[in-house]
């Protein structure tokens, strides 16, 4: 395991990062700097403001889907509670480049809502923001289909039994492992 002393001399890309709060809160305390990537330039010109220069690095603005990482650039990519907003197929495909963006030994977070594991479905769609949340299994059949292996998962603790679960996967491709 890698602690945060580590880590501080290497740079993280935060997926949806909104105005950078995961970065600021978060992987600041293990990265020396943080790529935004955020598909509405609004929230993206308010992480100028809300996020550090001296923690901020790059701002994209793009979607998961059309963002192509730098190879062999981050020790992690961080994405959180935006996957829900990918067909599986544009999933897997992100995830296939994200790996090629990865250093050697980096590591994929994905932190995001899931099925609770005794639903009858596999997902559910919502309607009014065009989103999916699917359930464990599906989720890591993606991680296959895009050649990443689970190293860890945690469930989020403390959080309201009345919403979907919160899993987070620490993933590593395949030849890595």
């Amino acid at each position: 395991k890698l602690t945060g002393q580590e880590l501080k001399t290497g740079k993280c890309l935060d997926c949806g990062a909104g105005i950078g709060r995961v970065t600021k809160n978060l992987l600041s305390k293990f990265f020396k700097t943080s790529d935004l990537l955020e598909s509405n330039q609004r929230l993206l010109n308010e992480a100028m403001n809300f996020v550090d220069d001296s923690i901020r690095g790059k701002l994209f603005c793009d979607t998961l889907q059309d963002f192509i990482p730098k190879e062999n650039t981050y020790e992690c990519i961080w994405i959180q509670w935006v996957v829900i907003y990918l067909t599986d197929n544009d999933f897997i495909l992100f995830l296939k480049r994200c790996v090629n963006g990865l250093k050697t030994n980096g590591v994929i977070v994905i932190k995001e809502n899931v099925m609770s594991p005794n639903s009858v479905h596999n997902f559910l769609v919502d309607k009014d923001d065009s989103s999916v949340t699917r359930s464990d299994h599906i989720m890591r059949q993606i991680f296959f289909k895009a050649g990443l292996k689970i190293i860890q998962v945690e469930k989020q603790k403390n959080f309201p039994t009345n919403m979907f679960p919160v899993l987070t996967y620490a993933l590593k491709p395949f030849e890595s492992v």
